[in-house]
C-alpha cells in the first residue's frame, strides 16, 4: 500500500490528488490547519470527489486513512512514500517546517515556481520537486451534493505536471523536463491564474457566487477574453512559444471556467488579491510582460482595478480595501503605487496606472453599481 501525505485538504489537496492515485492502493494521511475539517474526515473517514466532464459527473469515494491537524504532525508516525503540499504560497514554509523531517519526495503543488528553489535553499535538500496542477477544482459542491456529504468537493479532469527528476512511479501524472515544465508554467500563471482571478473579481463586483455565473455576464466575459488575448500576443513574442499552442490552452481555459458543474467559488478564487498584486504576479506581472512585448494591456488594467475593489470581509487581505481608500480617496495615488503596489516611478507600468487606474474604478463602480 502506497502512503501518501496531503498537506492542505483544499481544493487541489482533496479534490484532485485522489484522481492522481485513484487506480493505486492508497492510504492518505489529510493535513490541515482547519481543526473542524480535520475533525470532520475523522468522523466520517471518507468523503465523495466528483469529476466534472461536461455534462456529467463521475464519483469516487476516498477513505481517509488518517486526518490531523498540523500540530499533531511532529507526534505522529508516519513513513509516507511521498507528500505534496498544496497550501499556497503564503503558507508553504510553514508547512515544510512540519514534514521537513520526511526522507521522502515532497512535492510543490503550489502556484510559485520561483518558490522550489527557495526551499531547496532554506532547508538543504534536493528531493524537492515542483508540480503544475493543470486542472480547476472546487473546495465544495454544489447543494444536492453537499447534502449527501458535506464534505463533497468537484474538481475537473485535469493534469498533473511533476519533474521528470521526482522519478515517482505511481499515480496517473505526467513527468516532464525543465522546458516541458516551465512552458506549461507560463501557460498557467498567465493563461489560466490572470484571467480565472480577474474573472473573479469582476464577477465579486457583479454580485455572483461562482466564476460560471460570473462569465454569464457578456461584458465580463469580452474582459475575459480580452485579458487572454493581449498576454498570448505577449507570451510569443517575449517567450517564443508557439500561438497556437496558447490559443488552445486559451480555449480550454474558458471551458473551464464557464463549466457550471465545477461550481468554483469566487471567494476561493479571488481570494488574497494583495499576493495576486505582486511585483512579478498574475496581476502586475503580467501587465509588465504585456508592455515588454509591446502589448496595450488594456483589458488587464481593468482586472487590476477590479482586484483593487475586492472587498470580502473575510479574506485575509480585507486591509487592500482599507489601504485603497485611504490613499485613494486623499489623492495620494502616487503613494498608493509606489508604496503599497511597489511599483517603481520610471516604470512604464506606473506611468499607465497613474492615468487610468482611478478612471478604471470609477467605470467599474458605475457599472456594475
Amino acid at each position: 500500500m502506497r502512503r501518501v501525505v496531503i498537506v492542505g485538504a483544499g481544493a487541489i489537496g482533496r479534490a484532485f490528488l485522489p484522481w492522481v492515485f485513484r487506480e493505486e492502493d492508497v492510504f492518505y494521511t489529510f493535513v490541515d490547519s482547519d481543526l473542524h475539517l480535520v475533525n470532520a474526515l475523522r468522523e466520517r473517514r471518507q468523503f465523495d470527489s466528483y469529476m466534472s466532464h461536461k455534462i456529467r459527473l463521475d464519483r469516487m469515494t476516498v477513505s481517509v486513512g488518517q486526518a490531523l491537524h498540523v500540530d499533531e504532525v511532529p507526534e505522529a508516525r508516519l513513513c509516507p512514500d511521498v507528500v505534496f503540499i498544496c497550501v499556497g504560497p503564503r503558507n508553504l514554509f510553514h508547512a515544510f517546517d512540519i514534514v521537513k523531517d520526511f526522507p521522502c519526495p515532497i512535492v510543490l503543488a503550489e502556484n510559485d515556481i520561483e518558490l522550489l528553489q527557495q526551499v531547496r535553499e532554506k532547508y538543504a535538500r534536493e528531493n524537492v520537486y515542483f508540480s503544475i496542477p493543470d486542472v480547476i477544482a472546487s473546495n465544495t459542491a454544489p447543494g444536492h451534493l453537499t447534502e449527501r456529504d458535506p464534505l463533497a468537493v468537484v474538481t475537473e479532469a485535469g493534469v498533473l505536471y511533476v519533474q521528470e527528476e521526482s522519478r515517482l512511479e505511481f499515480g496517473v501524472l505526467q513527468l516532464v523536463d525543465e522546458a516541458e515544465l516551465q512552458k506549461q508554467w507560463v501557460a498557467k500563471l498567465y493563461v489560466h491564474n490572470t484571467p480565472h482571478c480577474i474573472a473573479a473579481y469582476l464577477g465579486h463586483l457583479n454580485g455572483d457566487t461562482y466564476v460560471h455565473r460570473a462569465l454569464e455576464n457578456r461584458y465580463i466575459l469580452e474582459t475575459v477574453e480580452g485579458v487572454m488575448d493581449e498576454l498570448i500576443r505577449a507570451i510569443v513574442t517575449v517567450e517564443g512559444y508557439s500561438e497556437s499552442f496558447l490559443r488552445d490552452y486559451a480555449t480550454k481555459e474558458m471551458q473551464r471556467f464557464s463549466d457550471p458543474l465545477l461550481s468554483d467559488p469566487i471567494r476561493r478564487v479571488a481570494r488574497e488579491p494583495l499576493r495576486k498584486l505582486e511585483p512579478t504576479g498574475r496581476l502586475l506581472g503580467a501587465a509588465n510582460l504585456c508592455l515588454k512585448g509591446g502589448v496595450l494591456p488594456r483589458n488587464l488594467l481593468l482586472g487590476i482595478a477590479a482586484s483593487l475593489m475586492y472587498d470580502d470581509i473575510g479574506d485575509p487581505d480585507i486591509n487592500l480595501s482599507f489601504l485603497r481608500n485611504t490613499f485613494l480617496a486623499n489623492g495620494h495615488l502616487i503613494h498608493f503605487l509606489t508604496d503599497v503596489l511597489r511599483l517603481h516611478r520610471d516604470g512604464p507600468l506606473f506611468s499607465l496606472l497613474s492615468r487610468s487606474l482611478l478612471a478604471d474604478i470609477t467605470a467599474l463602480s458605475e457599472g456594475f453599481a
